[in-house]
């Protein structure tokens, strides 16, 4: 019974979420053997100022580069 966590950044369409979804899960399925209906996917989102990297925020990256 897997369990997958997605972070992502805020802002992602209700329907792009719904293809990571069953992305994710045929993926746990093809590699693993998971059933699809034992498989659990979550996505979270992330706002832009609490996501980092290269000790920046995401946000700040974004308005830097405006």
């Amino acid at each position: 019974m897997p369990y997958i966590s997605v972070q992502i950044l805020t802002g992602v369409s209700n329907e792009q979420k719904e293809q990571v979804i069953n992305g994710v899960t045929k993926v746990m399925e093809e590699v693993i053997g998971s059933k699809p209906e034992s498989t659990f996917v979550v996505v979270q989102e992330v706002n832009r100022e609490n996501w980092g990297v290269g000790g920046r925020s995401i946000q700040s990256i974004q308005q830097n580069s405006k």
